[in-house]
């Protein structure tokens, strides 16, 4: 029998996510404020293709959107998200310290995040969803070795059963970055 967290069951059965402002508060530990409120209404509405946030700094804009990138990819092996900035290692540093530690930490979960009206999380992304990442020793439901995935500073392809697709389940990238031929099913 695999040790906890060597086990990659692709074949169990994930909880339903449920709407974004009841996950984010019990996997991110996370309210929508008041003043995120239209963000979150325009994003859940699923018929808005396109959701510009006008907010001033300091006001959750960034926080936000990693959360929901985290939201649509903890679920679905075969999403692909990309995160989009000016430069792309303001770009990686946003995922590195935003996202990863949420797919890859489990320490994570013990602490409230930022936020006067933050707790800490009742829920678990990775007892949940995943593991997300490869660790060494890792086997599969049928007890056969898990290949490797990739996991940089700009790539995360995810574990997955078949084979791995071309592009990654999160993407961190400037506008600078090469986008020609990916697919990116959610863009931030």
């Amino acid at each position: 029998k695999a040790q906890y967290g060597l086990l990659f069951d692709d074949e169990r059965t994930m909880p339903p996510k449920g709407d974004f402002t009841t996950w984010r508060r019990r996997y991110i530990g996370r309210a929508v404020e008041p003043h995120q409120q239209e963000l979150v209404e325009a994003y859940e509405d699923r018929s808005n293709l396109v959701i510009f946030s006008l907010l001033p700094p300091g006001a959750g804009k960034d926080t936000t959107a990693g959360d929901f990138l985290l939201y649509e990819t903890c679920d679905d092996r075969d999403h692909r998200a990309a995160w989009i900035m000016r430069g792309e290692s303001f770009a990686r540093r946003r995922v590195g310290e935003r996202l990863d530690p949420y797919l890859t930490d489990e320490r994570t979960y013990r602490n409230a995040p930022p936020g006067a009206t933050s707790t800490v999380p009742t829920e678990n992304l990775i007892l949940d969803y995943g593991p997300f990442k490869f660790k060494k020793g890792m086997i599969n439901s049928q007890g056969e070795k898990v290949e490797p995935t990739t996991w940089t500073k700009n790539e995360i392809y995810f574990l997955k059963s078949g084979a791995p697709e071309a592009d990654p389940n999160l993407w961190a990238t400037g506008m600078e970055g090469q986008l020609y031929g990916s697919r990116i099913d959610t863009l931030v």
